[in-house]
């Protein structure tokens, strides 16, 4: 879960505080169109570094803000 906390316990702010962190909301902002691979991302966001493009992945994925699906 990110780091950030508002202390409050609603979807709203459970939300903020995944999509909040940095480079996060761009990442569901690439993944809205539909799956995509991680090479994909790391592509169509080509400064972000992968150690953090990895992390955030596990984040939302955790947070149930994004879910991984195998693709052909």
């Amino acid at each position: 879960m990110a780091a950030r906390s508002y202390g409050q316990y609603c979807g709203v702010t459970t939300a903020v505080e995944l999509i909040g962190e940095r480079w996060a909301l761009l990442i569901v902002r690439d993944l809205l169109v539909g799956p995509r691979r991680y090479t994909d991302l790391k592509q169509g966001l080509p400064k972000i570094p992968t150690n953090i493009l990895s992390t955030r992945l596990k984040e939302l994925q955790e947070g149930g803000v994004v879910r991984r699906v195998p693709l052909p």
